[in-house]
């Protein structure tokens, strides 16, 4: 068995609501492996990841895994390669590892199962407001600046934006003071939605990851609401659909080999270079069942809140084998590891 001590990411909580996250105020640390990242950048699905491996294959997949293994070292730090990268490419990677750890932090301070980046999804807006002000702290809003990201859990939606930066050596501005700027921008995005599917959203978070060398650090901030603008509305179904459209493939369009002996409750998807989904059986039959158009998709809602805890308890098992798992109820090892 490896035994694998997870780093912790600085972060700084601020404005939440103390009712509904008592404690998420103030410095705090985020335990975090590299496949803790690996997984969550998988899971946000961004460009319909799902239509990417019916195409081309799992190069995606792949490609996710080598960013985070080549650009991050074991304490999570950004590597001396990546800080090197030719800057235009260093800002689509600083995107994509800002957008793995907000899908992280979500997960395991806020208790969201899912996070769901909305590119490429059949997402509908009307408006709520034509006098629109943003949250504490927002900049000015832009007609088309919407929000990257929405949160589903049972009853309940969030709004989030991620946005990252990155600084080199011999830049001394403080992580804090670069995370004015884009923290400003992120608060105007999620100002925009004042509903969705009909409910006011539980948070609308601006989170900023800034990557220097030897550190990564995260501000996460949820602001009192202002005066939003649009109604959000889509269909759950097809929402969870495309979230879990990765393991879908991986069960079903390419037919992995299903491993799991007799009727184990958990079973193992082989996929990509050197990786391995664990779920349940119970979840992927309802995963199955969200092809059927009559099929609602709030029983997938409810079984991962009522297994959030067994979910939680897995964790530092599935650490151990050097792998993850989260409230999604999607985990991911190594091949090879049991």
């Amino acid at each position: 068995m490896v035994i694998r001590l997870r780093p912790r990411l600085p972060l700084k909580f601020s404005q939440f609501s103390s009712k509904d996250y008592p404690g998420l105020t103030g410095a705090l640390a985020l335990p975090a492996t590299k496949m803790d990242i690996i997984r969550s950048m998988l899971m946000t699905g961004y460009w319909n990841i799902g239509d990417s491996l019916a195409t081309v294959g799992v190069w995606r997949v792949n490609l996710l895994k080598a960013m985070i293994e080549g650009y991050l070292d074991s304490n999570l730090h950004p590597t001396t390669y990546y800080l090197a990268l030719e800057p235009s490419e260093r800002v689509s990677m600083t995107f994509l590892i800002a957008q793995g750890l907000t899908h992280w932090v979500a997960d395991y301070y806020m208790r969201v199962p899912i996070l769901m980046h909305l590119s490429g999804r059949p997402v509908g807006f009307t408006v709520a407001s034509l006098t629109a002000g943003g949250k504490t702290g927002a900049g000015k809003l832009k007609e088309k600046g919407r929000p990257d990201f929405i949160g589903i859990g049972y009853n309940e939606y969030h709004v989030f934006e991620s946005k990252g930066r990155s600084l080199q050596a011999g830049i001394t501005t403080k992580s804090s003071a670069a995370a004015k700027s884009p923290m400003k921008g992120a608060l105007a995005q999620v100002s925009r939605i004042d509903t969705i599917n009909g409910m006011t959203p539980k948070t609308r978070t601006g989170a900023v990851w800034i990557l220097r060398p030897g550190a990564i650090a995260g501000f996460i901030t949820d602001p009192p609401a202002g005066r939003e603008s649009f109604h959000m509305e889509f269909d759950l179904r097809e929402a969870l659909f495309r979230y879990y459209r990765l393991i879908i493939d991986a069960a079903v369009l390419l037919a992995s080999p299903v491993q799991g002996k007799g009727q184990s409750r958990f079973i193992r998807l082989p996929y990509g270079e050197g990786l391995t989904f664990v779920i349940e059986r119970k979840l992927l039959s309802l995963l199955q069942d969200l092809q059927n158009p009559d099929f609602q998709g709030s029983e997938i809602l409810y079984f991962l809140k009522i297994n959030e805890e067994k979910y939680l308890r897995m964790r530092p098992l599935l650490n151990r084998l050097g792998g993850s798992i989260g409230l999604d109820g999607i985990g991911l090892l190594a091949k090879g590891d049991r």
